[in-house]
């Protein structure tokens, strides 16, 4: 897996109502490998189960940090880093043919997004993290394969995640709540036997209620309240795909 990331960051001034400073983190990369490993079952002519495992990414971002400081703190003061685990995942799928043009799709996956790390953030009255305390998540698709002629296949399909966080831990970098996804799709089979497709998918990330009420960093002990919502958190994906 290849990642990068662009983030910036508030950093929080020695008391509170003091002036803040901003952490740039820019052309943040990293590359790791892991596992995937997976087995197919036809149990019978119209039935296939599937199987599969994907092994825990651990990316430690190395990048250019530009930084903003409040006003009495001195360069070397402030430390930061940003470090992202990609959950290991477990899933189990199944197609089940309902006619000879028509096939019943479902899966169901989990998720390990516990181990989500913190970003650590210190300044000169202290450090704190900018906390994620996200939870496993489950994933449930339905979904219908129509192959009406030869050469064309319709999908359509459904899909929801379990919400990873609460109000009281969610941030607004990741407004993440339950998942719905709605798609619909079609591959056209040339006659060399290649395959052209398209996939055109609607997600709805939820209200993202957030109600994030902890300690400010670097106050002692002050409180540092967000709340609020998001009235359109939706995504709209278009995708290709060729394959022989």
């Amino acid at each position: 897996m290849f990642a990068q990331l662009d983030m910036d960051v508030i950093v929080p001034g020695v008391a509170a109502g003091a002036a803040e400073g901003k952490a740039e983190i820019e052309d943040g990369d990293d590359t790791v490998a892991g596992i995937n490993l997976s087995a197919l079952w036809q149990v019978k002519d119209t039935l296939n189960l599937g199987f599969q495992y994907v092994s825990e990414l651990d990316l430690d971002f190395d990048s250019d940090l530009t930084l903003t400081l409040p006003p009495g703190e001195s360069p070397d003061s402030v430390a930061s880093s940003m470090e992202f685990t990609y959950p290991q995942t477990l899933r189990a799928s199944l197609t089940q043919d309902l006619n000879p043009r028509l096939t019943l799709l479902a899966s169901l996956a989990w998720e390990e997004w516990s181990a989500f790390e913190d970003i650590a953030i210190s300044t000169a009255g202290g450090c704190d993290t900018l906390r994620r305390n996200w939870d496993d998540t489950w994933h449930y698709s339905l979904g219908l394969r129509w192959k009406p002629e030869a050469k064309w296949t319709y999908y359509t399909g459904v899909a929801y995640d379990t919400d990873p966080t609460q109000a009281s831990d969610r941030t607004t970098d990741q407004p993440i709540d339950e998942q719905w996804r709605f798609s619909g799709g079609v591959n056209y089979e040339r006659d060399n036997g290649h395959r052209i497709g398209a996939v055109l998918t609607y997600a709805d990330y939820g209200d993202a209620k957030i109600s994030n009420g902890v300690t400010r960093p670097g106050s002692g002990a002050l409180p540092w309240t967000l709340d609020g919502d998001y009235s359109s958190n939706r995504l709209m994906f278009l995708g290709f795909n060729y394959s022989w």
